[in-house]
């Protein structure tokens, strides 16, 4: 993978993964709507100016992580991003938390291990978006520190995933019941 993504700019590997995704070559920002697809169904999510601020970022990091844009790619992503850290991107903090949350029924040990990986790497948010564009993935994947192997858990790897865990927890409740209460 390494030797085939020094030679492409994210640019680049952004349309080669949105070909391979299906998703618009704009990541869907053009649209009012995201579609998700969470198993066998599929939902629909406004698509507001925060995660269209947020999306070039969260894609950029499955290319140079390579966790897929499937269901448990997005919890592995959500997780890694949750401990990488996103910046003042709220709608990022909120979808991410909401992947990692669903990862710990769905994909527990596969959503831990892409936490511990983003404890020990940079995230790409509030970076300038054309300079990471222009830049070639392999460069960037040595920016984030996601080239190098992850080390073994420890005891504060555990803590945080917990802690962030309740908070998630508490989050989705929270989202859950506001949704019940408009509807």
């Amino acid at each position: 993978m390494a030797a085939a993504m020094t030679r492409i700019t994210m640019l680049e590997a952004l349309q080669n993964f949105y070909q391979k995704y299906e998703i618009p070559a704009d990541g869907g920002n053009a649209s009012n709507w995201v579609r998700l697809e969470v198993g066998p169904m599929v939902l629909y999510a406004p698509n507001f100016d925060a995660r269209r601020k947020a999306v070039i970022y969260h894609d950029s990091h499955h290319v140079i992580t390579g966790y897929k844009a499937n269901l448990i790619g997005e919890c592995e992503i959500g997780a890694w991003e949750i401990a990488a850290g996103c910046g003042t991107y709220w709608a990022a903090w909120m979808y991410n938390g909401m992947a990692m949350l669903s990862g710990m029924i769905i994909a527990p040990k596969r959503t831990f291990k892409a936490f511990v990986r983003g404890r020990h790497a940079r995230s790409l948010y509030g970076m300038d978006t054309q300079t990471i564009l222009g830049m070639n993935t392999e460069a960037l994947r040595h920016y984030t520190g996601v080239d190098v192997p992850t080390p073994a858990a420890t005891f504060r790897d555990y803590s945080a995933f917990g802690a962030i865990a309740a908070l998630g927890v508490t989050t989705m409740a929270t989202v859950l019941t506001g949704l019940f209460l408009l509807f």
